[in-house]
């Protein structure tokens, strides 16, 4: 599992979700997540996480689970595939909001902000 870093806004901050979900990875991901993120706004982009083999998906589910239900950092989530939509929409988390593209979870944030209006229609173009 790969998680990359990317600030938007200066409020949001995109993890890149890449590759396989592996039980020990995503455990350390938990702690960096409580320790880096606690108050934040959090997008999770899985558009390169890989489905095939991921024994740490149900851990995944867990501490996007624990991080919204505990409130740690506000979470919303971009760019499933099929296989991993349909492992949240089994499981669902209470205050969780999935999008199909990170723009829209982008403007859900800005929305909550009131900053909806800094993002022209040029900026919503593309994942």
């Amino acid at each position: 599992m790969e998680a990359k870093v990317e600030r938007i806004d200066g409020d949001i901050a995109v993890i890149h979700i890449g590759g396989r979900l592996l039980f020990e990875r995503v455990c350390i991901f938990r702690r960096t997540m409580n320790a880096e993120f606690l108050g934040r706004n959090v997008i999770f982009n899985l558009n390169g996480a890989s489905f095939v083999g991921s024994t740490g998906v149900t851990t995944f589910l867990d501490v996007v689970r624990e991080l919204v239900e505990s409130k740690i950092c506000n979470v919303r989530m971009c760019c499933l595939s099929s296989e991993y939509a349909k492992i949240f929409i089994a499981n669902p988390i209470d205050g969780l909001s999935i999008h199909k593209t990170q723009s829209e979870a982008e403007m859900a944030f800005l929305e909550l902000s009131g900053n909806a209006e800094r993002l022209g229609a040029t900026d919503l173009v593309g994942a």
